[in-house]
């Protein structure tokens, strides 16, 4: 076990040493009993890994992989190579190359390298697609491990207690159907996107904006034309069509015996009239007290005495009552200075 190091350098004659750290950034210390630990700045003269250039002048220098022991066990490490300034190892050294790969005790396999040993067997790229197959969901089973230190997919739902818990929190949260995101607070970012697509179904629908209506800039068949808008004048210039299509809507109804003229003669409807005229009398006067209305006439007089209706009977002329056959008539027929000829039946009132 010896050269699992090796780096080709840019001199010759130099002193490099080469340090392990782990992907958690333990270093490897090689004094005493050696283990992995923090790495501590004091203690970089006994993370180096002795480097020789092997052969002399050759420019390629290699070093021994420590040995599995203490607290290292078969698995990833990168290697960093440095070039010693002093006379002794110092963190500011600097790097020459760093490496990558995986060690399990014998053989130092930097990453990309096609042979890894899983499970015990060296395998390749082409053994390693027939254990990842479509049937089974793109993951290694339980009899197929990198090695014996590494969880199977039997301890993986206890993994740091993530696997397992996370995943069914992760599906509790976003519920059946996704019922679960119902309440997603709404994100200012998506008032862009939002704005797009009304945008587009705008364009697709392509109705006329504010500026082209004011500036008519729309095809002349887009407007209602005086021509088309004549068509519904019911009043100036009625459409005889229309006209005739409201009128017979009307005679099929109750309610044209509720208008007075519906049908359109000189005639008055008698059951409309007699009900406007009942309305008009039955009307609270209460409700029409504006000044000068007939209304606030009324609710403010007092029916007249008795000596005052007839003072007024008497007083007036006699020539505006003579219809036939009324008392008006009778007097006015009278000569003044007269005698008057009245039957004992009293029916009969004459000049003699």
């Amino acid at each position: 076990m010896a050269g699992e190091i090796s780096h080709v350098h840019t001199a010759t004659g130099d002193t490099l040493y080469a340090t392990i750290r782990t992907p958690a950034g333990l270093m490897w210390n090689t004094a005493g009993t050696p283990n992995f630990e923090a790495r501590t700045v004091a203690n970089w003269g006994d993370y180096d890994v002795a480097m020789t250039e092997t052969p002399a002048s050759s420019y390629f220098y290699v070093g021994t992989f420590p040995a599995i022991a203490g607290n290292m066990v078969a698995g990833w490490y990168a290697v960093e190579v440095f070039k010693r300034a002093g006379g002794a190892p110092a963190i500011s050294d600097v790097i020459q190359a760093r490496f990558f790969g995986h060690w399990n005790g014998t053989t130092f396999k930097w990453w990309g390298n096609d042979a890894i040993a899983v499970g015990g067997t060296v395998q390749t790229a082409g053994d390693l697609l027939g254990v990842w197959t479509p049937a089974k969901a793109g993951y290694l089973t339980g009899a197929v491990a990198l090695d014996s230190t590494v969880a199977k997919e039997t301890t993986l739902a206890t993994v740091a207690g993530y696997i397992d818990t996370e995943i069914t929190s992760i599906i509790n949260t976003l519920g059946a159907a996704g019922a679960g995101l119902s309440a997603i607070p709404w994100n200012v970012a998506w008032d862009a996107e939002v704005q797009s697509e009304c945008t587009d179904a705008l364009n697709a629908y392509d109705p006329p904006t504010n500026a082209e209506m004011i500036a008519r800039t729309l095809p002349a068949a887009s407007y209602s034309t005086l021509a088309a808008g004549a068509q519904m004048d019911l009043v100036n210039a009625p459409n005889a069509t229309a006209v005739t299509a409201i009128q017979n809507g009307l005679a099929t109804t109750t309610e044209l015996n509720k208008v007075p003229k519906s049908d359109g003669t000189s005639s008055w409807n008698a059951t409309a009239l007699a009900a406007l005229a009942d309305a008009v009398w039955d009307e609270a006067l209460a409700g029409h007290v504006a000044a000068g209305s007939a209304g606030l006439a009324l609710s403010g007089a007092s029916a007249p005495s008795a000596a005052a209706v007839a003072d007024a009977v008497w007083d007036e002329a006699a020539a505006g009552h003579v219809g036939a056959g009324s008392t008006g008539a009778v007097l006015n027929s009278l000569v003044p200075g007269t005698p008057i000829n009245i039957s004992t039946e009293g029916e009969n009132l004459s000049s003699q």
